[in-house]
């Protein structure tokens, strides 16, 4: 009886003291932070590769294959800012956070791993 009369003090809007919902938010520098690592992984390197075949030149700096690397780095820079932000004020993301600084620095060291591995077989 005691559950229904919660209930039905929920369904009307009032709550009984220290049962109000807490609302937690997400911190957006950790969003970012997954957004950039995921995308460094997936979209990037894929649209890279359709923008090289398209315009039939690799340019320097400005190469669509330097995209994956600066999303990377902003994954990192991101992610570190976004699990400083959710600790100091008490948000959510801290996981998200994680999860963006994880994928970016496997970016570099299988990106570091590969570029090691095409100089060691050119050698040969």
């Amino acid at each position: 009886m005691i559950e229904t009369r919660r209930k039905t003090q929920m369904d009307q809007g009032t709550w009984l003291v220290g049962e109000a919902p807490v609302e937690t938010r997400n911190s957006n520098l950790a969003i970012a932070s997954f957004i950039a690592g995921f995308s460094a992984w997936t979209i990037l390197p894929l649209l890279g590769v359709i923008i090289t075949l398209l315009s039939g030149s690799i340019q320097a700096i400005f190469s669509p294959f330097a995209w994956p690397f600066l999303s990377a780095f902003l994954a990192i820079l991101l992610g570190h800012m976004g699990k400083a932000e959710a600790e100091v004020r008490m948000m959510d993301g801290k996981s998200l956070a994680t999860a963006g600084m994880v994928m970016g620095y496997l970016f570099f060291g299988v990106s570091a791993l590969s570029g090691l591995a095409i100089a060691l077989i050119q050698r040969i």
